[in-house]
């Protein structure tokens, strides 16, 4: 895993994967490799200020450590820097599990309305458009209108700078207000946090959640990532590879 993007979402993550299984062995829990990079600039701000390129720089040299460490599948734990994935080399894609894909795959399973949660940058990079699975999920897709998108951003960040998840979740529902989409997708791992704290909330209501993050640590913990992925449609899911 490739994560720092921020820090408290994909500590997060890993903490998901390892809580499920804790009546195991220890011997018996998931191998991961989980790099923590927060020095990883700003990846809306290099995307409106055309650094891409730079950017997947960036998240190669951190994706070649991972590799060195003989990580047989890469996560990186940021959405925005999916916008990337096109430069990186071959070897690397294959290896990734890319967290839009995955998303809409859970959103192809739902087929209702759904409300896209996610960053500017991934806005403008069109992220979930470019996935090879939008053409089947489009109709079932909503994004915010510009208002409700800046409200998004910025309770992001405040989540990344330290928002409690459960102040998080009343001030997400207080700008979403009454909705007519039937699930919201989690389409930035800092909603993630959001999503572990709403597990101990009493109130369950309506709109569902879509939370890729949540899917992916249940296939991680119980060993069946490949066959997760494979099974959302994923065209880019990796092979069985070499190394664990």
């Amino acid at each position: 895993m490739l994560g720092g993007a921020g820090p408290l979402a994909s500590s997060a993550f890993l903490a998901s994967v390892y809580e499920g299984g804790v009546s195991d062995p220890e011997q018996d829990q998931p191998r991961i490799l989980l790099l923590s990079d927060p020095s990883l600039d700003d990846r809306t701000a290099m995307l409106r200020t055309g650094q891409r390129r730079r950017l997947a720089e960036a998240v190669r040299v951190r994706l070649e450590q991972l590799e060195a460490g003989g990580a047989q599948f890469l996560i990186l734990c940021c959405f925005t820097a999916h916008a990337v994935v096109p430069f990186l080399p071959s070897r690397l894609q294959e290896r990734l599990v890319r967290l839009p894909d995955v998303a809409l795959g859970l959103v192809a399973k739902r087929r209702e309305s759904t409300l896209v949660l996610c960053t500017e940058g991934a806005r403008l990079a069109r992220l979930f458009e470019s996935s090879p699975l939008w053409s089947d999920v489009a109709c079932h897709v909503e994004f915010p209108d510009a208002m409700l998108q800046e409200h998004v951003h910025d309770l992001i960040y405040q989540l990344k700078t330290g928002l409690s998840p459960e102040r998080g979740l009343n001030r997400l529902e207080t700008v979403l207000g009454t909705g007519s989409a039937g699930a919201l997708l989690c389409g930035c791992t800092e909603f993630h946090l959001l999503s572990r704290a709403r597990r101990t909330s009493t109130d369950l209501s309506s709109p569902a959640w879509i939370d890729p993050l949540e899917y992916l640590a249940l296939a991680i913990r119980d060993g069946r990532l490949a066959d997760t992925v494979s099974g959302l449609g994923s065209v880019h899911t990796p092979g069985r590879l070499p190394g664990y």
